[in-house]
């Protein structure tokens, strides 16, 4: 058998296509078999390995993948044959792991992924408009032009104590350019709810329209002691996240 090659050998698979939909071809010193679909090391030794047409392709997608947080994050933008696409990202970062201000701060449960939340001890000065203080932070480089949902996984311990600001590039913070965040439903344990306006009584998600880039993701207190413990960034719209994502 030959031996399959691996993308983060720098090897490319012969079936991808760049951004230009142009075919790319396997690396210098690799072949393609077309068995497997995967370029392998042409040379002595590679058709005795013992490997078996069932050994995986390695992505690079795996959940020890750093986002720029440093909070785990698995792209999840990869189809079978290892190829990034639109339609498929899932971003993940734990709350714990933004930049946070003297306002929000780092609680402990075993349950919570990872084992810390985010939470703020007291509520904002206005809950009319987002800021100034209370920030949760993160720098999120966004991989495709698209549109994407946002996600957090939650506990809200009732009706004055479910809500949050979510700002996507918006500085500073304004009322009209930021989601509020509110009617996180009441749970007494950790569950995934949408990122939605409640200037629309029926809630549906908010949709970002996003370019591909680094974007900001602000997450401001509204409310207080309502916790959050994970975040995803989706454009898989009939995505719906559980248990303690990836």
């Amino acid at each position: 058998m030959l031996v399959p090659a691996f993308v983060l050998g720098g090897c490319l698979n012969p079936r991808a296509v760049d951004l230009d939909d142009k075919e790319c071809p396997c690396a210098e010193g690799w072949v393609c078999d077309t068995s497997m679909n995967v370029c392998v090391a042409e040379g002595p030794g590679a058709a005795d390995s013992g490997v078996g047409d069932s050994a995986a392709v390695d992505t690079g997608a795996s959940d020890s993948a750093m986002g720029d947080t440093g909070a785990p994050a698995d792209s999840g933008a990869m189809d079978d044959s290892g190829v990034m696409v639109p339609g498929m990202v899932k971003l993940w970062f734990e709350a714990e792991a933004a930049t946070l201000d003297t306002e929000m701060m780092v609680g402990t449960d075993a349950m919570a992924s990872g084992g810390e939340y985010i939470s703020a001890a007291s509520p904002g000065p206005d809950g009319t408009v987002p800021g100034p203080d209370g920030k949760a932070s993160f720098e999120i480089t966004i991989p495709f032009d698209g549109t994407y949902r946002i996600w957090g996984r939650a506990i809200a311990s009732g009706e004055s104590a479910d809500s949050f600001w979510v700002c996507v590039d918006v500085d500073p913070p304004t009322a009209a350019g930021c989601s509020r965040w509110n009617t996180i439903p009441t749970m007494t344990e950790w569950g995934w709810d949408d990122v939605h306006d409640d200037a629309d009584m029926a809630l549906p998600p908010t949709d970002y329209v996003l370019t591909a880039g680094v974007i900001t993701l602000d997450i401001y207190r509204r409310e207080a002691t309502v916790q959050l413990d994970k975040i995803l960034v989706t454009d898989d719209l009939m995505f719906v996240p559980t248990g303690t994502g990836d």
